[in-house]
């Protein structure tokens, strides 16, 4: 959480950042987003990290009315073809079918498995 000053005034360079994925983030972190601003005067950031329609969600546009509250999109925050938005781009659209892959294959799943705990 952030740090209060004496006078309840928070720090300039304290923010708040939220990542939001697909509906169920969306369902259950907004009413906890309604509540924090406007209970607390901190400057937020809301990050939709997949599909760029969801900034137009009737649920996400309730938070547009806080001065305190900046909604992007994750693609919006890089430039177009740098490294993270490639990234972000192809693992949103790839991700559930790359998974699949993965479980149902054991050379993968063993790959995997060796590679994390090399790292760990």
């Amino acid at each position: 959480m952030s740090r209060k000053k004496e006078n309840n005034i928070i720090e300039k360079s304290e923010r708040a950042v939220f990542f939001l994925r697909h509906n169920n983030d969306i369902d259950h972190i907004v009413p906890v987003l309604y509540k924090w601003l406007s209970t607390e005067n901190i400057p937020t950031d809301i990050i939709i990290t997949t599909k760029k329609s969801l900034l137009h969600d009737p649920r996400i546009e309730v938070l547009k009315q806080f001065d305190l509250a900046n909604i992007f999109h994750i693609n919006d925050l890089f430039k177009k073809y740098s490294i993270p938005y490639l990234f972000n781009y192809y693992y949103a659209k790839y991700s559930t079918q790359i998974d699949n892959w993965t479980e149902k294959s054991d050379f993968i799943r063993k790959k995997i498995d060796k590679t994390i705990k090399l790292c760990s």
